[in-house]
């Protein structure tokens, strides 16, 4: 699957899921602290990957691939994933599309690329 298809099919599946108030998502969906709370948690586990990963870098540390399965590269990805999830049921939350989001990324990338042709 196409990197951004996995995105449209996330999105696909917090909305069938938006109604099901005894799920996950519908239960986040239906304590707005609760959610809050999770998008904090989750952006700071994908901070702590990240800096145990830059530790690793640091030290010349060879990645542990037998922990687990997975080295700390891994992890950083997998935190990042859970930060995704957890945006996008926010943002679905106020009923902001992903459409929504892109707008503002192509609109903010055509500001820096005029600024780079510009410099």
């Amino acid at each position: 699957m196409a990197n951004e298809q996995i995105l449209g099919k996330l999105w696909e599946t917090i909305q069938s899921r938006r109604s099901d108030t005894t799920g996950y998502v519908g239960e986040l969906l239906q304590n707005p602290f609760k959610l809050r709370q999770k998008v904090i948690q989750e952006a700071y586990e994908v901070l702590e990957a990240h800096q145990a990963r830059l530790t690793r870098l640091e030290t010349n540390a060879i990645e542990d691939e037998g922990q687990k399965g997975f080295g700390v590269k891994h992890h950083v990805a997998a935190e990042a994933v859970d930060v995704l999830i957890h945006l996008y049921i926010l943002l679905a939350s106020i009923d902001v599309t992903p459409d929504d989001v892109y707008a503002v990324l192509e609109r903010r990338h055509a500001k820096w690329a005029a600024q780079a042709v510009a410099d």
